[in-house]
């Protein structure tokens, strides 16, 4: 009996890409097992958030399975760079979106992300925007503020939202289900501490 050998990483990138393109849920899974410790640890080395670095990780997932499913990775041999350097790039658009975002601690004058300022009486926005405003303004990730504020706020509709985030519908309700989830732990801890 002949042992294989040990494929080397690029031939096994390519192995499962062509595996993920052929419709392969396993390949999908296996791809997702190789490179997910490797590519935690290289988002939370930078930033430090334990949340945030769950929600960027799952966007480079639904991205990079995006680009091999449309058959658009230039280089399958290197699939492992090319999700590494996706986590990254994703960790910086956050952060490059959370700078020109909202919810500062100077509540006189915040932007909403679309240049519309709060006025710091929230007369105009009745008592319970005033009953949610503080634990909205600790959340830690700026996305799931400016989607709460937009969606639940300004009635912004999903597929606008999906537009201006560059979600699918799909990801769009999970990035939601997770900004609402967080939304509630802070709230319970702000209204603890009255």
């Amino acid at each position: 009996m002949k042992l294989q050998q040990e494929k080397t990483e690029e031939e096994y990138s390519i192995f499962l890409v062509d595996r993920i393109l052929l419709g392969s849920q396993s390949a999908e899974t296996d791809m997702v097992k190789r490179y997910q410790s490797k590519l935690f640890r290289i988002v939370f080395a930078k930033s430090k958030d334990t949340d945030l670095t769950r929600e960027i990780v799952q966007e480079t997932w639904a991205i990079t399975l995006q680009k091999i499913r449309n058959a658009k990775l230039l280089n399958k041999g290197s699939l492992g760079g090319y999700i590494y350097k996706t986590g990254i790039n994703q960790l910086k658009m956050h952060y490059r979106s959370r700078n020109k975002v909202s919810f500062v601690d100077n509540i006189d004058f915040q932007e909403t992300g679309d240049g519309q300022a709060l006025s710091s009486s929230y007369t105009d926005y009745g008592p319970l925007f005033e009953s949610v405003y503080k634990p909205l303004s600790q959340m830690k990730v700026g996305r799931d503020r400016q989607l709460i504020y937009h969606f639940y706020f300004e009635g912004v509709s999903k597929s606008e939202l999906c537009e201006k985030f560059e979600l699918s519908s799909e990801h769009f309700d999970r990035v939601l289900y997770r900004a609402r989830e967080r939304f509630k732990k802070a709230w319970h801890i702000s209204n603890d501490s009255l």
